[in-house]
């Protein structure tokens, strides 16, 4: 049965935008978005039409940001047919070669828990005591509760990602499939192998995989211009932009400076 994407669209339009709140990235800006949850399952079909359209998942949540005054959350795919390596990540490859990489339905272990607590403790609760100056608790069955919604409350066209060095479990990643796109969702790393570069390892691994399945596009989320954990995703070139008013994707990215201060 051939889907209505009119209808997937008029019921988007529909879904009101929520107040503002604190924003996630930047502490001096205020956040809103477009927000729904879908329970059960999602195909493949209604997956690429939401990414298409600018939406990212979390658990059983689909948003896009609808910020008053500011557009830097811009959508950001790589054509895989036109992705090439540069010289730094042809060496990151090469001193990862004794990773193995595997893909294959998410699965939850205790180990995973164990690396998600880590990754979390390390990556933003430390560094977080220290730019901030603040005091607060970890509290591990808190985290865990997120790491469950937010990488094993999935749709039946999700995948994982394993890295195994040495038949140790030091990584591991939740994408989803849809017709022509591989979209990434989360991923985290034993953070003893920091020196690794795991996370670029990972997207890198990501396109590979997609290109060799058949998938036209690799979804990066957000590139976020002048926020230093998101902005770096730029530089994995052969890339497309999202305009979120006319939902055309721009392949030249010298076009960026210009779609954020005309919106």
């Amino acid at each position: 049965m051939k889907m209505n994407y009119k209808l997937i669209e008029d019921f988007l339009e529909e879904i009101p935008i929520s107040s503002e709140g604190k924003c996630s990235y930047f502490n001096e800006k205020r956040s809103r978005a477009k927000a729904f949850k879908l329970a059960g399952d999602v195909s493949p079909e209604i997956l690429e039409t939401l990414l298409n359209l600018g939406y990212r998942r979390c658990g059983d949540l689909y948003y896009q940001q609808n910020c008053l005054g500011c557009n830097l959350c811009i959508c950001f795919r790589i054509e895989t047919s036109l992705f090439t390596l540069t010289k730094s990540q042809k060496r990151i490859l090469n001193k990862n070669k004794d990773i193995v990489c595997k893909v294959g339905l998410p699965n939850l272990t205790p180990l995973k828990e164990n690396i998600y607590l880590n990754y979390q403790y390390h990556q933003h609760f430390q560094k977080d005591i220290k730019t901030e100056n603040r005091s607060k608790k970890f509290d591990p069955g808190e985290q865990l509760d997120t790491m469950y919604y937010q990488m094993y409350t999935n749709p039946s066209c999700t995948r994982e990602t394993e890295f195994y060095l040495k038949d140790e479990l030091i990584g591991f990643g939740i994408t989803d499939l849809g017709i022509k796109t591989v979209s990434a969702v989360y991923f985290v790393y034993n953070t003893d192998y920091n020196k690794r570069s795991l996370g670029t390892l990972e997207i890198l691994k990501g396109i590979e995989w997609a290109k060799e399945n058949d998938y036209l596009y690799y979804h990066l989320g957000f590139y976020i211009p002048g926020h230093k954990k998101m902005d770096y995703k730029i530089n994995f070139g052969a890339g497309q932009f999202l305009n979120s008013i006319t939902n055309l994707w721009i392949s030249d990215l010298t076009e960026i400076d210009d779609y954020i201060k005309g919106n």
